[in-house]
């Protein structure tokens, strides 16, 4: 039984093979390599490009195919996550922020 199920096609359009899914995979690979040289680099466009990059990552999640990770990919896929939310926290709720507002507010006021 379980071999005809993995034998049979896939009912989904969109599947991790997909070549469009790949092309969307790529680009949102590139804009966080961006925006992390962005946050690192402390350019005011940083914490708006990490921001959109995990927002247009989230559908990737519904759209790809599902995955089977052992013990330790589960802890790297939390730890990724919650490696994510804590940057996004210091980003927009501490002390960082100001950096990033203060180049914002400059280009502004010229």
């Amino acid at each position: 039984e379980l071999r005809d199920f993995l034998e049979s096609p896939s009912d989904s359009h969109w599947i991790a093979a997909h070549p469009a899914y790949l092309w969307i995979l790529a680009g949102l690979i590139i804009l966080a390599l961006v925006s992390w040289i962005a946050l690192w680099r402390g350019w005011r466009s940083g914490r708006r490009l990490y921001t959109a990059s995990w927002i247009c990552s989230l559908p990737t999640y519904a759209i790809g195919a599902p995955w089977i990770t052992g013990a330790l990919g589960s802890v790297a896929d939390l730890l990724s996550a919650i490696t994510a939310g804590l940057i996004l926290g210091l980003l927009y709720f501490s002390e960082i922020r100001t950096r990033y507002e203060r180049a914002m507010a400059e280009e502004f006021t010229g």
